[in-house]
């Protein structure tokens, strides 16, 4: 009988680790805002924050971050950089090719405690930065 218990925690231990998942990471939007910027850099115009759920999916095996909006957007990482840590902050950059705009940088911000402001709550925040133009999206972990 003992033999028969251990089989059968090996065997749930084995397909619990199977099945985890670290390859895949999934976000939610609670809200996106878009920020234009001049010639040199600088910013021109904050837009509103528009709430909205839009699922952001980064698969790290592949090298890959998916943005499932009305438009699909989807970018090759191609290079990471250092992470830093900040009080209460982990912060993730990467360099990445999309199919419409091109070459950007994305950075990955992570709060270690759930954020309110404008009435949004929110665990993290994607900026994806263009040389006119930034985007912004506050998300949640799935």
């Amino acid at each position: 009988m003992k033999k028969v218990i251990v089989l059968l925690v090996v065997i749930i231990t084995m397909c619990s680790s199977f099945f985890q998942n670290d390859r895949y990471f999934k976000f939610r939007t609670v809200c996106s805002q878009i920020i234009r910027k001049g010639d040199k850099g600088e910013i021109i115009k904050y837009e509103a924050w528009r709430k909205n759920s839009i699922l952001i999916i980064a698969d790290l095996q592949m090298n890959k971050l998916t943005i499932y909006a009305k438009k699909e957007q989807a970018f090759d990482l191609i290079k990471f950089f250092e992470p830093k840590k900040r009080p209460g902050e982990d912060w993730f950059f990467m360099e990445a090719l999309d199919t419409e705009y091109g070459k950007c940088s994305i950075r990955q911000v992570t709060y270690s405690n759930t954020q309110r402001e404008g009435g949004y709550e929110y665990t993290g925040a994607f900026y994806i930065d263009y040389k006119d133009i930034t985007f912004v999206h506050r998300v949640v972990e799935e």
